[in-house]
């Protein structure tokens, strides 16, 4: 079904980083590899959400380029 009314334009903007800097598997540290956005709609207010997304670099470890997403993200996803 196709939407009839345009997207609201975002009133607020959020940069989110992760706060884990290290692997959680390896301990290595994480690199930013790129970032995601989306607009997230709340009662008050249409925010737009910048993730800052990292992986590991290690090709030993289990989480190896696999994407580590903010923590920060579930509290408005």
């Amino acid at each position: 079904m196709a939407r009839k009314n345009p997207v609201p334009q975002a009133t607020n903007s959020l940069v989110l980083d992760c706060l884990n800097q290290k692997c959680p598997s390896c301990g290595r540290h994480m690199w930013w590899d790129y970032s995601d956005s989306r607009k997230v709609r709340t009662l008050k207010e249409v925010i737009k959400l910048t993730l800052k997304i990292k992986r590991c670099p290690n090709k030993e470890c289990a989480r190896y380029h696999k994407p580590y997403r903010p923590e920060a993200e579930g509290k408005y996803a």
